[in-house]
């Protein structure tokens, strides 16, 4: 079946000495071209579903991730940022990778080709001599193991290397955060070439107005970009909740609106027993005075 062949191609690479496995890996492998029945199984985080290359139907990518990454111990990649503008992120399965992330702002230092999204430097391998300014730029690692998520935000230059045998799943995206940046990409490549300018004439009639109420998404909704939008229940059921509040706080101002009237009743009745005694003692005061004068 599927899951056996599967499981040999992966005995098959991890089983490859160092040598062997240079140019042998496999590499950004696309699953739902090479493997269509697993991905009914496949569920889009969240996080990563609002995919415009998807939402635009760019055929030359849509089916092209997740891809699967098998790599053998010893082996590294070269340093660059991702393709076209786009995010990333990679799902660990089994061994580690460890992965070394440079500021944008630190590009220049990492020696750009210019001609791709590859810089000429070797973080790993170092040649201070051919490369000086790699001395100022300022990378810091982290570890990728079994069951961790990583994501990788666009432009953003890094170089991985596999610490042992390992087997990782991963996808790039375009959303919101990064569209600016593929959209610009994406114009350059037409400007290049008009026979390149698909991606560009689609994502031209992306709405970034809309907000979209996304979640997990199975991967069949995800592919056929079916985002759903915030609707006029949502909206409701927040004014509703905000309504709930106001009404909450109307009704604590009315009680003490309540229980300020009813104090200052009390305080009224109070000063007017105090008027009426005083009233009272003036007029005793009053008679006892007639009563002496008819004495005299």
């Amino acid at each position: 079946g599927e899951g056996g062949y599967q499981r040999r191609v992966r005995g098959q690479y991890l089983n490859m000495t160092k040598t062997d496995a240079d140019g042998q890996l496999l590499f950004d492998w696309s699953l739902p071209r090479n493997c269509p029945e697993i991905m009914d199984n496949f569920t889009m985080p969240k996080y990563f579903a609002t995919d415009y290359i998807q939402k635009v139907n760019f055929k030359s990518l849509t089916s092209a991730w997740p891809s699967l990454f098998v790599a053998h111990n010893g082996t590294q990649s070269g340093l660059h940022v991702d393709a076209f503008g786009s995010s990333f992120w990679m799902l660990m399965i089994e061994g580690h990778k460890q992965w070394r992330f440079f500021d944008p702002m630190e590009a220049p230092y990492l020696y750009p080709s210019f001609t791709s999204e590859n810089f000429l430097a070797d973080t790993y391998n170092p040649d201070y001599t051919k490369y000086p300014l790699l001395k100022l730029a300022n990378g810091y690692d982290i570890i990728l193991g079994p069951g961790d998520l990583l994501f990788v935000p666009a432009g953003t230059p890094h170089q991985v290397r596999n610490l042992d045998d390992n087997v990782a799943i991963s996808g790039n995206y375009i959303d919101r955060a990064c569209f600016i940046r593929a959209f610009e990409e994406a114009y350059y490549l037409k400007l290049e070439d008009d026979d390149d300018g698909e991606l560009f004439d689609l994502l031209s009639n992306i709405d970034l107005t809309v907000d979209y109420n996304v979640r997990d998404l199975s991967y069949k909704d995800y592919r056929l970009g079916k985002w759903p939008e915030e609707t006029d229940e949502d909206e409701e059921d927040d004014e509703e909740g905000e309504g709930e509040d106001g009404d909450e706080d109307e009704e604590g101002e009315d009680e003490d609106e309540d229980e300020e009237g009813e104090e200052g009743e009390g305080e009224g009745e109070g000063e007017g027993e105090d008027e009426d005694e005083g009233e009272g003692e003036g007029e005793g005061e009053g008679d006892e005075k007639v009563a002496a004068e008819e004495k005299n």
